[in-house]
């Protein structure tokens, strides 16, 4: 469980650093370069903005379902015998301690990211859910191709 705690903390610390830097720089938005902008939105819904009005009414819900589902990635990887996986988990699990403690602490998630071309803009996100996307991605990846070797 070392690498599981170890790829949560350095995530979890990654993302904490990030929005509190990100909520002490004046001047934003900023564009970095052509496709890349920095820019401070408070997300109320879920990923990607998804839901905003309807989860803007039920911030408790989203906290015991984030909490719920931290508990759920906690067991995944008490039960895995696998390293890798443990550190993917732990990825996931620093992704969402992040933004439960954004909601904890504001009522709503920090985003900061963002990437566009021209006015096609992908929503804003931050370390956080980077952090549990690429982490989900590559988790499934290798239950997948741990499948394909046992086929």
């Amino acid at each position: 469980m070392k690498k599981f705690f170890l790829a949560a903390l350095v995530v979890y610390f990654l993302d904490r650093i990030s929005k509190i830097w990100i909520l002490h720089t004046f001047g934003l938005p900023r564009d970095i370069f052509p496709l890349f902008t920095l820019v401070k939105v408070w997300n109320p819904g879920v990923a990607f903005g998804v839901g905003s009005a309807l989860f803007f009414k039920a911030k408790g819900a989203i906290i015991y379902f984030t909490i719920a589902l931290l508990f759920l990635v906690l067991f995944t990887a008490v039960k895995t015998r696998s390293s890798l996986e443990k550190v993917f988990l732990g990825i996931i699990f620093g992704g969402g301690l992040g933004n439960l403690t954004d909601r904890l602490l504001y009522g709503r998630v920090l985003d900061f990211l963002d990437f566009h071309i021209k006015t096609f803009h992908w929503p804003a996100f931050n370390v956080a859910d980077a952090a549990i996307s690429s982490g989900i991605f590559f988790y499934v990846l290798n239950l997948l191709r741990k499948e394909k070797r046992c086929t």
